[in-house]
């Protein structure tokens, strides 16, 4: 069951600043009085806000013995001593009440911030004292996602500044799994000689303890720097599966953190306008009557898929291997964002979150020889998320109510999964058919990556607005670990070449004129090229070190609630030097257009199969029907060409758009005879379709329809640890149908810009690989879908004047 706490918080994310709102119509109301300015600042009142930081974690993992026949019990308890030092951001809301008495400032403060202090720590091998060819591994892992706390504040006020202490009651969630692998060389290799694992997944109270600094900007808003530190106390945890006979651990952890922190403060209520008497501050007053900013807080409910490795090959890379596939990784996370926009065009923009995967599941798929044959085994799964964006961009096109620009940026996203039990679901004796707790496979990873993209704003209505974007990713770089703990083996992972996209649109509503919720959608997706595992066996009697060649591929998509505050405008005033797009009247769609879009997009294949179930050397069996699927992943890009006729409200038109795509992706075929690797990979997808819309003020809603190729490569590996089927490729361009729909906004007379979700269907096609002989032979059909989102901008020829709709 999980923790009352972490059930609850990613409601308590999206709904700790909104709480706070309510007191709006005061605070505007407050605008239309007489202005009585003061030179002495108030700190007294309600307030809320948001932070943004690092955090810096020490767990203290121990793993201990009092007696042993098997190990000695000094150099054990040694190993078992461990240090867990993880580096992370930290972000989150606060809201809180202060009372100002002179100079004396005193508060009560409740913060709720996002973490992702997770790490693993290994003892490597620790030798028996009475076999030399026996050794054991003591293994660590330690993981907090979020850090509650209710605090008094206590300060001095100077002007517009506050300098205070602060310390209190701290609560979060420790979760920590503590295992011992023991192993032992016999005449045919390492035996098991027993294995233990401990768990801790427990809501845990301290104190924490800080000081800061507050600067008041304006009579209602405030910068704060502060530093945090909280401490928990030692956990105990739970046994959950041990083989080693009559032999006793005990098993803990503990968790202390530091926090270094910026945060921004509004205050609620009535105030007296202020005006700064530090020099500094009426130029920083100056610096924000140019600027507008709007920052917030999210809860993200997803879910993910993970191939780690997806797939690894032999040190050649010729033969496959092995596949890790995790998939149904749902899971939810809050994220602080916000948004600085110029007069001058210039915005920059980022978010930081964390959370919880909650469950999943693994695929663990091995091709290693004709004896065993194709196995497949399935395992639970949850762990941990933590993720960031910071960009920076130009808006080259913008009305009062619209704005359209490109950006780049720095994205990164790190998920480690740990994985319990192990059931078989082909081949037979690998592992057995129950659900213990011991964590068998840890799989840790992270994403670098540059972004390359497109913003849109614009207002559908009255207090209803649609922020979409699309970023490329076009060169990534993963580093990772996978940990095969029951087998003592660590498997460092790296690559440097890949792609990948990442998608976003928010529908959001202004409550009033600066408060605003929302709701939207996001998907990620990222493509490994090449990579390499290098295999870390720390058995004494087989160590060796070997670095196979691999792929690896991650996705996370779902749906967000949001709540943010906007302070300025970053609208030009009329004086101003900075051109404004003049805003398009009611708008006229007939014209011819050209334009361009970025997006990205999911293939999903289904390959016939009619190979049955074979025999392998030991009379077992290949069990047929795994895999036959193949899901692809990445980022599209092209160019539309249209014309559109309106008459009344309706517009009826034609585009024709070719796309160049990198959607790639692969599986496992035919299991049946072993298994082999499939991959599949879409390089251009064009489309002629029919446009009906509708059309209002500056806005266009239409469906479309028509038809669509495909142009794509199929790739087979048909050699394995068991098989020698041989390599083969083909090239196919198929035919199909497309539908979808968009929403497309007039940023001029001739400017628009567009979002639209397209999808495409293409009938079943036969593909042939003269190379691979086994597969040739038979008759294999390949069908195929795709998914596309697209947003972009297209330039009208103006042959009608605005508002003149045609007859």
């Amino acid at each position: 069951m999980q923790p009352i706490m972490m059930r609850r918080f990613p409601i308590v994310v999206a709904t700790t600043i909104a709480t706070s709102f309510p007191a709006l119509p005061a605070d505007m109301a407050v605008k239309s009085r007489p202005v009585a300015y003061s030179t002495a600042y108030d700190w007294t009142g309600f307030y809320a806000g948001v932070n943004a930081g690092g955090a810096w974690g020490a767990y203290d993992p121990r793993t201990s013995a009092t007696v042993s026949s098997v190990f000695a019990v000094s150099p054990f308890n040694g190993a078992g001593a461990q240090k867990i030092s993880p580096a992370a951001f930290s972000a989150g809301e606060q809201t809180g009440y202060n009372w100002q008495v002179g100079q004396f400032v005193l508060g009560i403060e409740a913060g709720l911030d996002y973490l992702h202090l997770n790490g693993t720590a290994n003892s490597g091998a620790v030798p028996s004292m009475h076999n030399p060819a026996t050794q054991f591994v003591i293994s660590s892992y330690a993981h907090s996602d979020w850090l509650f706390t209710l605090r008094p504040r206590a300060g001095v006020a100077v002007n517009e500044w506050l300098f205070y202490l602060t310390g209190g009651l701290a609560l979060t969630n420790i979760k920590g799994d503590l295992l011992v692998t023991g192993t032992a060389r016999r005449k045919n290799g390492l035996a098991s000689i027993g294995s233990e694992s401990a768990s801790i997944d427990q809501d845990k109270l301290g104190y924490a303890v800080g000081a800061g600094v507050e600067w008041g900007v304006s009579d209602r808003l405030s910068l704060k720097a502060e530093y945090l530190y909280a401490s928990f106390g030692r956990v105990v945890a739970s046994q959950t599966s041990s083989n080693f006979a009559l032999q006793q651990f005990t098993q803990s952890e503990a968790l202390s953190a530091a926090l270094v922190r910026l945060g921004l403060n509004y205050r609620f209520g009535d105030t007296t306008p202020w005006s700064g008497t530090n020099a500094v501050t009426e130029k920083a007053a100056g610096t924000f009557s140019n600027l507008e900013l709007e920052a917030g807080t999210r809860a993200w409910f997803s879910s993910g898929r993970v191939g780690a490795p997806q797939p690894l090959f032999d040190r050649k890379g010729t033969r496959l291997m092995s596949r890790l596939i995790f998939s149904g990784l749902d899971g939810a996370s809050g994220e602080t964002f916000a948004r600085i926009d110029h007069t001058n065009g210039f915005f920059a923009k980022g978010f930081l979150g964390a959370g919880g995967i909650t469950n999943g599941s693994l695929n663990d798929e091995d091709f290693l020889s004709t004896t065993r044959g194709y196995s497949n085994t399935l395992s639970s799964a949850k762990g941990h998320i933590g993720y960031g964006v910071v960009d920076i961009g130009y808006s080259m096109l913008r009305t009062l109510t619209a704005k359209l620009g490109p950006f780049v940026g720095y994205n990164y996203y790190a998920e480690d999964i740990n994985t319990y039990g192990c059931r078989q679901l082909a081949h037979s004796g690998l592992c057995a058919d129950d659900s213990t707790s011991f964590l068998g496979i840890a799989q840790d990873g992270h994403y670098d990556a540059v972004r390359i993209g497109l913003n849109s704003q614009f207002v559908l209505a009255d207090r209803l607005k649609l922020t979409s974007e699309a970023a490329y990713l076009p060169w990534i770089n993963f580093i990772g670990q996978d940990d095969h703990n029951a087998r003592q083996l660590l498997l460092p992972e790296e690559a440097s070449k890949g792609t990948g996209m990442m998608l976003e649109s928010i529908l959001g509503y202004d409550v009033s004129h600066a408060w605003s919720v929302g709701i939207g959608a996001r998907y990620w997706a990222y493509n490994m090229k090449n990579g390499s595992t290098t295999f870390n066996n720390l058995s004494l009697a087989s160590r060796f070190v070997d670095v196979p060649p691999t792929r690896t591929t991650s996705e996370r998509y779902g749906v967000f609630v949001q709540s943010s505050y906007k302070w300025g405008d970053a609208v030009p005033a009329a004086s101003s030097t900075i051109p404004v797009k003049a805003q398009a009247a009611a708008m006229n769609w007939t014209s011819i257009y050209v334009g361009g879009h970025l997006g990205g997009g999911v293939s999903r294949d289904s390959w016939s199969d009619p190979f049955g179930l074979t025999l392998t050397g030991t009379g077992g069996t290949n069990a047929a029907g795994f895999g036959d699927t193949i899901r692809a992943t990445g980022p599209v890009g092209g160019l539309q060409i249209g014309a559109n006729r309106q008459i009344g409200n309706w517009v009826i038109g034609l585009e024709g758009s070719l796309s160049a795509t990198d959607l790639r992706g692969e599986n496992t075929c035919f299991s049946g005879l072993g298994g082999i690797n499939c991959q599949h990979v879409t390089d251009a997808i064009g489309t002629l379709t029919g446009r009906l819309g509708w059309a209002w003020d500056q806005s266009l809603i239409y469906a479309k329809a028509g038809g669509a190729w495909a142009h794509s490569t199929y790739n087979l590996l048909g050699n394995t640890g068991a098989l020698s089927l041989g390599i083969g490729s083909a090239s196919s361009t198929r035919s199909g149908w497309v539908a979808g729909a968009g929403l497309e906004y007039a940023l001029t007379n001739g400017w628009t810009t567009f979002v639209e979700y397209d999808h495409l269907g293409f009938d079943a096609a036969t593909i042939a690989w003269p190379t691979v002989a086994v597969i040739n032979a038979q008759t294999i059909s390949v069908g195929q879908s795709v998914d596309l989102f697209k947003l972009g901008v297209n330039y009208k020829f103006d042959w009608a004047k605005s508002g003149d709709a045609a007859r």
